[in-house]
């Protein structure tokens, strides 16, 4: 019988070292560093639509030759950052570029396909080279959006207030 126990004993402490050294490393997390950088000729204003929505509380203004740097710590986890994280509104959908209050793009954070998503007038969708949202600007924990002249050559005028 204590022979049994004995074995029994040893069995459990070989099978709870198993699971122990089976389980995945998690890491320490990555941290992510993100830049938006200014450089297109006009202080540009950063203005957020939640649900299609505009939050011009929570709008950011960029003088020409200006960044927004936003670091996120290790969280111990790889989900990942993303540029939307500049501005935190819940369901971001949209982002306006408004160039010196003459100018805009709106860009979306839906791809072009989306037929249930909210929609804009004049907006560019996330597969669009230059959309913020594009995965190009969000696969590196290491990320540099550049605001230049050609975006803002390519901004819809405004004919008035952009806001």
């Amino acid at each position: 019988m204590k022979k049994i126990y004995l074995t029994a004993k040893i069995f459990f402490v070989f099978i709870f070292l198993q699971i122990l050294t089976a389980c995945p490393d998690m890491g320490t997390g990555v941290e992510y560093n993100y830049t938006i950088v200014n450089e297109s000729g006009k202080t540009v204003k950063l203005v957020p639509y939640s649900n299609g929505v505009i939050d011009m509380s929570k709008s950011v203004i960029l003088q020409n030759g200006q960044q927004l740097n936003h670091i996120e710590p290790p969280a111990g986890h790889l989900s990942g950052y993303s540029m939307s994280g500049f501005v935190h509104v819940p369901n971001i959908s949209h982002i306006a570029i408004i160039f010196g209050n003459e100018k805009k793009s709106i860009y979306s954070s839906y791809g072009s396909t989306c037929t249930t998503c909210p929609h804009l007038s004049g907006e560019v969708y996330s597969d669009n080279l230059r959309s913020p949202f594009n995965v190009i600007y969000n696969d590196t924990p290491t990320e540099t959006y550049t605001i230049n002249a050609s975006d803002y050559q390519n901004a819809t005028m405004c004919n008035g207030s952009c806001d």
